[in-house]
């Protein structure tokens, strides 16, 4: 047949990311000297040391969180202006950012319950609110020398991979 061109049966290699006009859509090839960097599906980056209460993935006993929540985000008197002078737009712009940076999966392994203090405003005495936690990269959470790191599963950079 005039025209005809056999598909090869090998799959060609994708081209370098310096080669491609748009980036990757998984973050991959942004930073050329490091092409996995910050890629969706890689750990995510520790800038400071692990805290776990057996050095590899059991949480801290501490405050209680549903407390700790109640007293940093609690509307108290909503006529009072804020102190800083913002409105609700910084916290949805911060969320907004967050979003874009880091976005984990659970997988129901090492889900939490967080016991709701007696007198909360919003539950009941004795309720409890589950907390998932983030799925682990299986080549962490060894030992207090290789402690668990959670899986992003979003691009690591401010690329607005969330919309």
């Amino acid at each position: 047949m005039h025209g005809h061109h056999p598909v090869p049966n090998w799959c060609p290699q994708p081209p370098t990311p310096v080669t491609i006009q748009f980036r990757s859509f998984d973050g991959s090839g942004n930073n050329l000297s490091s092409p996995g960097l910050n890629a969706a599906g890689t750990a995510v980056d520790r800038i400071g040391p692990a805290h776990f209460a057996d050095g590899v993935s059991d949480p801290l006993d501490g405050p209680n969180p549903r407390t700790i929540s109640n007293v940093v985000v609690g509307e108290g008197d909503a006529n009072v202006p804020n102190e800083q002078g913002v409105s609700a737009f910084m916290y949805a712009w911060g969320q907004f950012i967050d979003h874009d940076l880091t976005l984990t999966r659970s997988d129901g392994v090492n889900d939490i319950s967080i016991l709701v203090p007696d007198g909360d405003p919003v539950f009941g005495d004795g309720a409890i609110m589950p907390m998932t936690r983030a799925i682990i990269d299986p080549s962490s959470g060894t030992g207090p020398n290789n402690p668990a790191i959670p899986l992003n599963f979003s691009s690591g950079w401010l690329d607005a991979s969330m919309v």
